[in-house]
């Protein structure tokens, strides 16, 4: 039932994004139509050129709500196939200990923290984006939350992440931020998947935000993270699942 009422989601929001679209056309096809019209009318120039200059403000407004729906509903379509898509827990051997924190260093990963709530260790690496002229590259960081009471978004951590993209956007020219959360629970039930399916996955131009949240379950050695084998968001989601998977292998 639960898949079913995803699908469902899922259409909706591709309904609602081709509705969007087609508005936007048909808006623009009709101001078009209106100056041809008024053009072999042979109307007063004066009236024509307000009426284009009225038409040109529509558009623009038109074209800055179409689009910001447009992309609204790309993001939930895309975020709805993934949980439709989602491959569930699965078994691990990592047991997310000290021998684990130190092969991520062999990784190529940096510590920037390493404290009793927290450890964050961070990797620049070149854009995977191949239609950019201009040559950048993106952060990769993993943090992993000791205290269970913290939240995968806490404002403490949020600042740590702040402080290291003010540190090096200008040095690396970066425009992409890759963030791995790791947190261990005692079970995993709906409330904990829930939390866990609370990612970012966010795109606008060649800028991208992706927030994974991986959760670790000791007594059944299992991993959780949102994710897909056969469907990917976009290049950065796929590079963040592949790197899960590469870094809990040691």
């Amino acid at each position: 039932m639960q898949n079913g009422q995803i699908n469902n989601l899922e259409k909706m929001y591709a309904k609602k994004k081709i509705i969007y679209l087609l508005y936007l056309w048909g808006t623009f096809f009709v101001s078009v139509s209106i100056v041809l019209i008024l053009y072999f009318s042979k109307v007063n120039d004066l009236v024509i050129s307000i009426v284009i200059f009225s038409l040109f403000i529509s558009m623009f407004i038109v074209l800055f709500y179409c689009k910001a729906k447009i992309s609204f509903y790309d993001l939930r379509q895309r975020y709805q196939l993934l949980l439709d898509k989602s491959k569930g827990l699965e078994k691990t051997d990592c047991q997310f200990d000290n021998q684990w924190l130190d092969s991520l260093q062999k990784h190529g990963y940096q510590s920037v923290v390493n404290g009793n709530n927290y450890a964050i260790f961070y990797s620049i690496k070149k854009s995977l984006s191949k239609k950019s002229f201009l040559k950048t590259n993106f952060i990769e960081i993993v943090s992993i939350i000791r205290n269970p009471s913290l939240d995968f978004y806490a404002t403490e951590i949020e600042n740590e992440f702040k402080n290291l993209w003010i540190d090096l956007e200008k040095k690396y020219r970066l425009n992409k931020q890759v963030i791995i959360h790791f947190k261990k629970f005692d079970s995993f039930d709906v409330k904990v998947k829930n939390d866990l399916d609370r990612i970012v996955s966010y795109r606008e131009g060649d800028n991208y935000l992706i927030n994974i949240n991986c959760g670790f379950f000791p007594g059944e050695k299992s991993l959780y993270y949102l994710h897909s084998d056969k469907y990917y968001p976009n290049i950065y989601y796929k590079h963040a699942v592949e790197t899960i998977k590469e870094i809990v292998t040691y």
